[in-house]
């Protein structure tokens, strides 16, 4: 079956004008989002490069040890070459990390065509704080991207003329909805469409046309908080977080295959995870996320990327906390073990 990289050589010689913006360009857009854009594209909403020049410069540079996934290189390289997507302008590029607020932000903006333009909020990266941030969701009523998030696009709405979409892809996508839920009306009506790629929703029901939400199968991330609202469901390949990789969502021609319904595991964890964060008080789980977390930053490397190289000392920071951490990450995985074996005889 079809994936991203199929669309772009069957459509890629179509311009924006000659065939409309649609959901793959979305999904394209907000995993372009990812690419590490340091030192290419300026933080200026008035400054732009096109894809193709991008692309040109980051080869140029040749380091991918920024690069988030693995495809991401390859898909940079397929957009350069076709007409659809090379003479994108993008601009505004951000990428902060506050450790000391566990906040992960990143943000670009890709003019698809005059008065029309995307801006891609990026998902969560390697870093410890973006993950944090990420387990905070269920521990506070805001995060500090999210904030971010509404100040960066109304900050592009109050320069830039136009309409916009928003969207991004897994935080990301949570990221656009906080912006629709709390923008002001004045460039609410500037908002054409919302985009959300199994992202976590904002524990709250979304009723709008505008906005679209699309989950894998096997769905983790997008399952989260979700009260209700509607989504589609993408077949996709590999099985629960890998279908997370969106080069792994099937398409035919210019949209998505559909499935009928989630798969019993994307059900089950969804299940086990409400059952596990209901057992939980507020300040239980704000007490385990620092907790964990503290393991973490303790064992003194960069992000996620070096721990997996030793996960030794993952365990060597555990035991390096006081008794109470130890105690509150200990008891705390007791009840996720508790919630999952629960779970696991209720009936798909």
């Amino acid at each position: 079956m079809d994936n991203i990289f199929n669309y772009i050589e069957n459509y890629g010689g179509s311009r924006f004008y000659e065939k409309e913006f649609n959901s793959i360009d979305a999904l394209i857009l907000a995993q372009l989002s990812y690419i590490p854009f340091d030192g290419i594209v300026k933080p200026s909403l008035r400054s732009a490069v096109t894809t193709d020049i991008a692309s040109s410069i980051f080869f140029k540079n040749a380091d991918f040890s920024s690069v988030i996934w693995k495809n991401d290189p390859k898909l940079l390289v397929a957009l350069a070459k076709s007409r659809r997507f090379k003479d994108i302008r993008i601009s505004g590029y951000i990428n902060e990390i506050d450790k000391d607020n566990a906040k992960q932000f990143s943000a670009v903006v890709f003019e698809i065509r005059k008065n029309l333009r995307f801006i891609a909020f990026r998902g969560t990266d390697h870093s410890f704080a973006g993950w944090e941030e990420d387990f905070t969701l269920y521990s506070r009523s805001v995060l500090p991207s999210q904030k971010q998030a509404l100040s960066y696009f109304e900050k592009a709405a109050g320069l830039l003329n136009g309409d916009f979409i928003i969207g991004g892809h897994s935080k990301g996508g949570n990221l656009a909805l906080y912006v629709y839920e709390h923008i002001h009306r004045q460039f609410k009506s500037r908002i054409k469409s919302v985009y959300n790629f199994d992202g976590p929703s904002l524990n709250k029901e979304i009723v709008s046309e505008k906005v679209k939400v699309f989950v894998p199968q096997s769905s983790v991330f997008g399952i989260m908080l979700n009260q209700g609202e509607n989504y589609s469901i993408v077949k996709s390949r590999g099985a629960s977080f890998i279908q997370h990789d969106i080069t792994n969502w099937e398409i035919k021609n210019d949209d998505f295959v559909y499935a009928a319904r989630r798969s019993g595991t994307s059900r089950y964890i969804e299940r086990a995870l409400n059952d596990f964060v209901d057992s939980l008080n507020q300040k239980q789980r704000k007490d385990f996320i620092n907790a964990l977390f503290k393991v973490f930053s303790d064992t003194e490397k960069a992000d996620f990327d070096e721990v997996l190289k030793n996960p030794a000392v993952i365990v060597q920071s555990f035991f390096r906390q006081n008794k109470r951490k130890r105690s509150v990450i200990l008891n705390t995985f007791g009840k996720v073990i508790r919630s999952a074996g629960i779970n696991i005889f209720r009936q798909n």
